[in-house]
């Protein structure tokens, strides 16, 4: 449910805004920790960190996710180094439950940190492959019309359009 409020937040936001949200999800977090089983966050940043923490002090289990190394809690340079936030988060993650590591890097980042091994559940994301697997086609041509996809080139991109995954270079490139 809480992902329902966060879901509306924009990486783009400004401080200002940013420092509403993390207002709103504390109170919210608080006021509702009694009605839920465990907070569970997607990413180590303050938007999930300090709501998380909220979780764990009203005796909600709290647990993060974290999906990509040396990012999140990893030191920055420029304005966001004055204000040291990762230094915070990596303070913050020591009063959570636990936090589940989808990569082995992402682990020895957590180990190297100092978070506890025994609160560390390493789940990399996974695919049944029995079900999804690449069919063996000798001829493109065959496999598009099993599709009913047009005989031309074809690129399949995958995931969220944002600044981050720069789809743009793909069309750049084109």
């Amino acid at each position: 449910y809480f992902g329902e409020i966060q879901s509306g937040f924009n990486e783009k936001l400004n401080f200002l805004n940013q420092m509403f949200f993390l207002r709103n999800a504390k109170s919210w977090v608080k006021a509702n920790a009694e009605n839920f089983d465990v907070f569970y966050g997607l990413q180590g940043f303050h938007v999930t960190v300090l709501p998380a923490v909220v979780a764990q002090e009203n005796n909600l289990p709290a647990i993060l996710k974290l999906v990509q190394n040396n990012s999140d809690l990893a030191d920055k340079t420029g304005v966001k180094a004055l204000f040291n936030a990762p230094k915070k988060r990596r303070e913050m993650i020591h009063k959570l439950s636990g936090i589940v590591s989808i990569s082995s890097l992402i682990t020895t980042e957590l180990l190297e940190m100092g978070y506890p091994e025994e609160k560390i559940a390493y789940i990399p994301n996974g695919v049944d492959t029995n079900q999804f697997h690449p069919e063996v086609v000798i001829d493109k041509s065959i496999l598009k019309n099993k599709l009913v996809w047009r005989d031309i080139p074809t690129i399949l991109f995958v995931g969220a359009i944002i600044d981050r995954k720069q789809p743009h270079l793909l069309i750049e490139v084109i």
